[in-house]
């Protein structure tokens, strides 16, 4: 509404600046009459354009931004939350968890995660493998925002030399949907490479 009585102020104006120049042209005596209604209506103009709540005002920019600096600090503050949850329910507490990946899932794009945890830990045997990882994904998959989560095992390897590096002796890969399948209070560990969608060890690993 406001809008529309803006440019009939406008329409206005125009027409007493064109009278006023008229009467002057003519000089009938009407151009100081003309003169005043021609200011009346631009203060008129002026006070609706200034009205007009369609115009952006520095408060509202103010509060946009605010808003956005809101919603940037309520995310970090969830993930950062996220990722505890998910540290403290995905370390074993069987050797020394050297990196941790949360990862967006990018295949199901229903803001689930893909985590990918590195354990160190040396003289491992997959009885203790199996073992450790079972208890630790019966915890994480109870996370709602885990799809899927990837354990690599790491230990200290000799070679024929006797030459030493740190290599990955087992990888298990589970999936939530196969998680679910699980009664995991009855479960028996050594099934995990039957059950896991992706189990690989090394035969250093026994």
């Amino acid at each position: 509404m406001i809008h529309v009585l803006a440019s009939i102020s406008v329409y206005v104006f125009i027409v007493f600046i064109v009278l006023s120049i008229v009467s002057a042209v003519k000089k009938n005596g009407k151009l100081k009459t003309f003169l005043v209604f021609t200011g009346v209506s631009l203060a008129l103009m002026a006070v609706l354009v200034s009205l007009d709540p369609s115009k952006p005002n520095d408060k509202t920019t103010v509060n946009t931004s605010s808003e956005k600096a809101k919603e940037v600090t309520t995310k970090e503050s969830n993930e950062k939350k996220l990722y505890k949850q998910i540290k403290e329910a995905a370390d074993t507490h069987f050797g020394k968890v050297t990196n941790i990946e949360i990862n967006d899932d990018m295949g199901k794009k229903n803001g689930g995660k893909i985590v990918l945890i590195h354990v160190k830990k040396d003289g491992l045997s997959k009885e203790l493998v199996n073992y450790n990882t079972t208890k630790a994904l019966e915890k994480v998959f109870k996370i709602k925002k885990v799809n899927e989560i990837v354990y690599f095992w790491e230990a200290t390897l000799v070679d024929i030399k006797g030459k030493e590096r740190v290599d990955t002796v087992a990888k298990i890969q589970m999936e939530k949907e196969t998680a679910s399948t699980i009664k995991w209070e009855n479960f028996y560990s050594d099934n995990l490479e039957k059950v896991a969608d992706d189990y690989t060890s090394s035969p250093a690993l026994k």
